[in-house]
C-alpha cells in the first residue's frame, strides 16, 4: 500500500543517516551536562535538515491507519449496528425478546448490545416463528447476508478462551511474536540516546515499552 511504502522509505533514509548520527553522538560521548546534550540535539537536527528527513515522518502514516482500524474494529465487533444497519431501538427490542423467551448467552447471562457477534448468532439460531416476532424491526432480514466465514468455513467470530485450548490462541501469539520482533528490528535502526544516558533504569523502561 502507499503507506507501507511510505514508513519503508523513511526506514531506508533512517538507516542511511545511522551512521551520520551516531557519529556525532560519538563526538559528544561521555558529556552527559545538559548544555553538550542539547548541542548534541542541535546537530542531530540540522543533519536531518541537510538530508531533508524528518523524525515525524514516520509517524504520518500511523496516524492515518490508527482512525481507519478502530473504526474496522468496530464494524467487525458491531455487525447489527453497521453491517445490518438495525436502529439502537431495534437492538434494544431484540434484547427485550430474547429475555422474554430465556434466551441468555454461552456465559448464562443475558445479552447486552456489545455482544453483537453473539447477537447475531442468536438470531440466526432462532425458531421461524420467533424470528417472526422480530419481522417488524427495520433491517433486521439482512442478518441473514451477513458472513463471518472466510476459506470455506473458518469462523472469524470466535474467540480464544482461557478455560480451552485451540487453534484460536495461535492468532494472538502470533500478533505478539511478530509485532514483537517488529520493533526489535526497527529499535535497531534508531539511535536511543535516552538509553545510553540513563543506563539500567531507561534500558528497562525500552523493554516494558517493547513488551507493551
Amino acid at each position: 500500500s502507499p503507506i507501507a511504502i511510505k514508513q519503508q522509505k523513511n526506514q531506508i533514509k533512517q538507516a542511511k543517516l545511522r551512521p551520520l548520527e551516531m557519529a556525532i553522538r560519538k563526538r559528544y560521548a561521555g558529556r552527559n551536562d545538559k548544555v553538550t546534550q542539547q548541542k548534541m540535539q542541535q546537530d542531530v537536527l540540522e543533519l536531518y535538515q541537510q538530508q531533508g528527513y524528518s523524525p515525524l515522518s514516520g509517524c504520518l502514516p500511523l496516524l492515518i491507519q490508527f482512525p481507519i482500524i478502530i473504526s474496522l474494529y468496530n464494524i467487525i465487533r458491531k455487525p447489527l449496528t453497521y453491517i445490518c444497519d438495525i436502529s439502537k431501538e431495534g437492538i434494544s427490542t431484540i434484547l427485550e425478546k430474547l429475555q422474554e423467551w430465556g434466551i441468555a448467552s454461552a456465559s448464562g447471562a443475558a445479552y447486552t448490545a456489545d455482544e453483537q457477534i453473539s447477537l447475531l448468532k442468536a438470531l440466526n439460531e432462532l425458531p421461524a416463528d420467533r424470528f417472526a416476532e422480530l419481522s417488524g424491526i427495520e433491517n433486521i432480514s439482512k442478518i441473514s447476508e451477513v458472513n463471518l466465514s472466510v476459506l470455506g468455513g473458518l469462523d472469524l467470530s470466535q474467540a480464544p478462551k482461557f478455560s480451552e485450548l485451540s487453534w484460536l490462541w495461535l492468532i494472538p501469539i502470533l500478533t505478539f511474536v511478530t509485532s514483537f520482533i517488529g520493533t526489535k528490528i526497527s529499535r535497531r535502526f534508531m539511535p536511543q540516546p535516552g538509553a545510553a544516558a540513563g543506563g539500567q533504569d531507561a534500558a528497562t523502561s525500552m523493554k516494558i515499552m517493547d513488551f507493551t
